[in-house]
């Protein structure tokens, strides 16, 4: 998935992604200007990199500026703050990421746990996207549930535990998006292909593509769902990138971003 350059600016109406995306990079702008850790510089300037091709040269800084983050937490609320404004389902989808990016590198450090999402989040959005976040859901149940038949709860629970908790996790967002879609929605499969897991690190190995491909998915979702609809597929994306550290995988500078 790539941004393509936004439309280029109008002086007597200004896109609004164009706004949108120059407050983004204002915003990074200003906490790589504070005193961050390397790894965390090093992610924001990838991010800056990229919101910076998609706007035109010569476009003007938007007028009325919302408060200017400082740091790393309050940059994390301004990007999920213009998610819901952006047009361009891309746009939201690049804004969704970086925040998911920035999630991830609070997981690492601080070891936060995850909470599901909560059913105040609303499940809406069209229903193609909606049955092939399903069709997702149900595979990754099925892997993931192989990861945990594969690992011995009482000699390496703190894996099994991993994967139990996952298995959990999209159950949960798989009865959710049945609820949504009613009695038309994709079945699950009767199997699923699986790879050779032989040892732990092939195991985990399973388990990450898993729930990357699922990262993935939700991100597809959320770029093909309007503004005031993206809440559950942001939601899912972000909890599923922090769940990949959970599986033991490496962060990403665009998680959900295929």
């Amino acid at each position: 998935c790539s941004l393509e350059k936004l439309n280029k600016p109008s002086t007597a109406q200004p896109d609004p992604d164009i706004s949108l995306a120059l407050r983004a990079a204002d915003d990074i702008d200003h906490v790589l200007a504070q005193p961050i850790p390397p790894p965390l510089a090093t992610l924001l300037q990838a991010h800056l990199g990229k919101l910076s091709a998609a706007i035109p040269k010569g476009s003007p800084m938007p007028q009325g500026q919302t408060p200017t983050p400082t740091n790393a937490k309050s940059l994390h609320s301004a990007l999920l703050s213009y998610i819901p404004q952006a047009r361009s389902g891309q746009l939201a989808l690049l804004l969704c990421s970086m925040a998911a990016a920035l999630e991830q590198q609070q997981f690492r450090r601080l070891n936060h746990t995850l909470s599901p999402i909560t059913s105040q989040d609303t499940l809406k959005g069209p229903v193609a996207a909606l049955q092939t976040t399903l069709a997702a859901e149900h595979a990754a149940i099925y892997v993931l549930s192989a990861c945990a038949a594969q690992t011995s709860r009482s000699k390496d629970r703190a894996r099994w535990r991993s994967f139990d908790q996952a298995v959990s996790a999209h159950i949960r967002q798989r009865d959710a998006l049945s609820l949504a879609l009613g009695a038309d929605q994709v079945p699950a499969e009767p199997a699923y292909a699986l790879p050779e897991m032989n040892g732990p690190r092939a195991v985990d190995a399973a388990a990450h593509s898993a729930e990357r491909a699922c990262a993935n998915t939700y991100g597809a979702q959320l770029a093909a769902t309007p503004g005031d609809q993206r809440l559950w597929a942001e939601g899912a994306l972000r909890l599923s990138a922090v769940r990949q550290l959970m599986l033991r995988g490496s962060p990403e500078t665009f998680p959900g971003i295929a």
